[in-house]
């Protein structure tokens, strides 16, 4: 399978090829912790909205779009 987006929000987009799930920010680069199996981007992004962007707006919007989009993934 080729790389697939699934959710494009901001400018982040979340892919997935195969069953490997991470996330292209805006500059198009990635980070390992971003990269993983479908809960290890959950994980990351149930942390990052506690302890990163409790109060950034955007970053909310990008983390909650993108929890709810691999939590309809089959």
């Amino acid at each position: 399978m080729i790389k697939e987006i699934i959710c494009n929000i901001n400018n982040h987009k979340l892919c997935r090829e195969n069953e490997f799930y991470f996330i292209v920010f805006p500059d198009n680069t990635t980070m390992i912790n971003t990269s993983g199996s479908k809960q290890d981007i959950i994980n990351e992004m149930e942390r990052w909205k506690k302890e990163i962007d409790s109060n950034n707006l955007f970053m909310l919007e990008v983390e909650n779009g993108f929890i709810k989009a691999l939590s309809a993934e089959n």
